[in-house]
């Protein structure tokens, strides 16, 4: 018992921790990103470009043919020096960061309570219920946003290229959601986002068990 309660103890002071480390990284982040220094390459994100399609030869018989680079992607890296570019850099780091912060804090935070509700004896009650719910709910919604945001990241880059840069022999994918879901650089993003997504309904499977304790327990307080 005194072991398991140690654990819950020191595992509810580390999300203390994480969740005042979102809290800090909310202030600081902020400053990195609004002071911003034109000498040095910033990463914008991931961008897809479609190869125009090329003639090679083949060494062995001579034969020429069309060939065309299919899921051509790399990371964007800018030197900020337009007003455009460094409120494109801005608005996408704000969004990104903004919504990770809110929900990790919210994890954070749930789960510090979760831990403490145990660590004073609170098994079975409507409020460990309620946070196990929010949880599941929350992972949920971390997958989708989490996906939403890259998504939309990757057509607002996409967009600014068109707008304002070129590429010589390349050709920015056109910023929609189809040509995004079908290449590659969403596959790693659909993975874990039905990861966390099982995950939620894990969670929100527990509320169940939790609920069908909760029940129990009532009927034996009223039996004794």
């Amino acid at each position: 018992m005194k072991q398991s309660s140690r654990l819950i103890s020191n595992v509810r002071r580390l999300f203390g921790f994480f969740r005042g480390t979102v809290v800090l990284s909310a202030v600081i982040l902020p400053l990195s990103i609004f002071v911003q220094r034109p000498d040095i390459a910033h990463t914008l994100g991931e961008v897809s470009f479609k190869s125009p399609a090329g003639v090679a030869k083949n060494t062995a018989d001579g034969i020429s043919r069309t060939v065309e680079i299919e899921n051509l992607r790399g990371d964007l890296s800018l030197q900020l020096v337009t007003s455009a570019e460094r409120n494109l850099h801005r608005t996408i780091w704000s969004v990104t960061f903004g919504v990770g912060l809110i929900l990790a804090f919210f994890g954070f935070h749930w789960m510090w309570r979760l831990c403490r509700n145990v660590e004073n004896g609170e098994i079975f009650s409507a409020g460990n219920l309620q946070l196990v719910r929010c949880l599941g709910w929350l992972m949920i919604a971390e997958a989708v946003a989490s996906f939403a945001v890259q998504l939309w990241a990757a057509r607002y880059v996409a967009s600014f290229i068109n707008a304002n840069l070129s590429f010589r022999g390349l050709q920015v994918a056109p910023p929609n959601s189809t040509d995004f879901l079908s290449s590659s650089m969403a596959s790693t993003s659909v993975d874990l986002a039905i990861t966390q997504i099982i995950y939620g309904l894990l969670g929100l499977c527990l509320t169940e068990v939790f609920r069908q304790g909760m029940k129990l327990k009532r009927e034996a307080d009223l039996t004794v």
